[in-house]
């Protein structure tokens, strides 16, 4: 039976159009320093172990691997050579939560043209491109793979309005791509991290030992902080259990802007200890920029 607009999705009639026009426009949403700044990182930290030799003077001490030198009667170093192809997998939270503006972008538009800004990213750089949007469930995936063609496809996916709406479970979606995806691979989570089921870390910890793991929090203005003027009684409803609330803005503005900031660092937290990166963009300011300075902070990373 085929499904109806009504039935799951965004329910915006516009939404397709857009959504077409940005497979089309998306070349023109990167920066040239987005580029360099991707290659550069993912280049910076795509090395793989290829064996030992033997230690001389001249060669970086910091690659002896002095497990393998007890068992030999030389000092042994590691060697390591270029992955030829860096795997990234765009993740996508399609959830009711990214599905809300208090302007003119949802959280999902945005983090949209920033998937697309990166699929595009990689594929210059001559990177490989998967894509995934989970919602409840694994709505779609697809392995990373070269070409201008996979970057089409991928896009052409991450755009179909009906897989979006509903619950959110990073942590099945974590758990799927750590079993899919090669080691080394290179994770992109784009989601604003509101629906977070319990011990969804230690999926992301299993992720990051096998990956590198990028979480990109996209927020909205409204989730970090009330409106700055007195608007009256505010009525909000729980996408996920329809539950509905009023209150005045202006008597819990502080308290809010309090408890989002320590979500937020919470979050980073756990980011922080299960060896991830995490940044945040904010769905009113442009994010090119911000990505740029993030890339390149992590390129000594690996250095």
């Amino acid at each position: 039976m085929a499904r109806r607009e009504s039935d799951r999705g965004l329910r915006v009639e516009h939404k397709r159009r857009k959504h077409r026009e940005l497979l089309v426009e998306s070349p023109k949403l990167v920066d040239f320093g987005l580029i360099d700044a991707f290659r550069r990182m993912v280049r910076g930290r795509g090395l793989e172990f290829d064996g030992f030799k033997e230690f001389v003077p001249g060669d970086d001490a910091k690659f002896i691997d002095w497990k393998a030198t007890l068992r030999s009667d030389k000092i042994l170093a590691r060697v390591f050579k270029q992955e030829k192809d860096i795997k990234l997998m765009l993740m996508i939270d399609g959830g009711s939560t990214m599905i809300f503006t208090s302007h003119e972008k949802l959280k999902l538009e945005y983090a949209l043209e920033v998937a697309a800004s990166l699929a595009f990213s990689a594929s210059l750089a001559g990177e490989s491109v998967g894509g995934m949007v989970f919602t409840e469930k694994v709505q779609y995936f697809s392995a990373p793979a070269p070409g201008r063609i996979q970057y089409q496809k991928v896009l052409k996916n991450l755009l179909d309005p009906y897989i979006y709406g509903g619950g959110s479970d990073i942590k099945k979606a974590l758990k799927y791509v750590t079993e899919h995806l090669q080691p080394n691979s290179v994770i992109m989570i784009l989601s604003d991290f509101l629906s977070l089921p319990e011990y969804w870390d230690e999926a992301l910890g299993m992720a990051a030992e096998k990956m590198d793991v990028l979480g990109l929090m996209i927020r909205d203005p409204r989730d970090v902080e009330m409106p700055p003027k007195r608007i009256g009684d505010v009525v909000i409803e729980d996408p996920n259990t329809g539950e509905t609330l009023i209150f005045r803005p202006e008597e819990i503005g502080g308290e809010y802007a309090r408890v989002a900031q320590q979500q937020y660092e919470e979050i980073s937290k756990i980011f922080r200890k299960r060896m991830a990166d995490l940044i945040e963009l904010r769905t009113n300011e442009p994010y090119v920029g911000k990505l740029i300075n993030f890339f390149t902070s992590r390129i000594s990373k690996w250095k």
